[in-house]
């Protein structure tokens, strides 16, 4: 019989282990996995085969994806304390997800060119946008634990969204 939860062990917020979840998947997706040519060459004069491995291609978009995503949210985010607060759990995924994936966030925008799009709404309509390309790029992925990974970022995305009542 299982042992119930103690009142600490309970207090664990909702948020928290909504965002842990979908980070905790994707880091579990890319444990051990390495993307490029079978084997891999570490040979910078080895001849090009002529065609990119379509999984690199599928990282960089996402690494492309994820980057405009992270810069909406980072702007929304520079307009207001209670923006700062919304956004928090959002940019911390993206910031682990860029991190998985090998890259960093992109730098950030000029304050002219984000004005338009500095609001909490473009940021999360940004998110579900990332949500739509991590799926493609899931369905598209020619290894199976880059998709999952892809699955497993797309899923992280989409609990951040409705643990914030973003999604209605």
């Amino acid at each position: 019989m299982p042992t119930p939860l103690s009142p600490a062990q309970r207090a664990v917020s909702r948020r928290s282990a909504l965002g842990g979840i979908g980070l905790a998947l994707a880091g579990v997706g890319l444990a051990g996995c390495e993307w490029g040519p079978e084997g891999g060459t570490s040979d910078p004069e080895a001849p090009a085969t002529g065609s990119a491995d379509p999984d690199v291609v599928l990282v960089e978009a996402a690494i492309a994806d994820l980057q405009v995503a992270s810069q909406a949210a980072d702007a929304a985010a520079g307009t207001g304390r209670a923006a700062a607060r919304r956004l928090r759990d959002l940019r911390a995924g993206y910031a682990e997800q860029l991190r998985i994936l090998g890259a960093e966030a992109a730098a950030a925008p000029s304050a002219a060119s984000t004005a338009a799009e500095a609001t909490v709404a473009a940021a999360w309509r940004q998110a579900r946008t990332l949500q739509g390309a991590l799926i493609e790029h899931a369905g598209t992925a020619v290894s199976g634990e880059l998709a999952r990974t892809f699955a497993a970022m797309a899923a992280g995305v989409a609990q951040a969204i409705a643990a914030d009542g973003a999604s209605r």
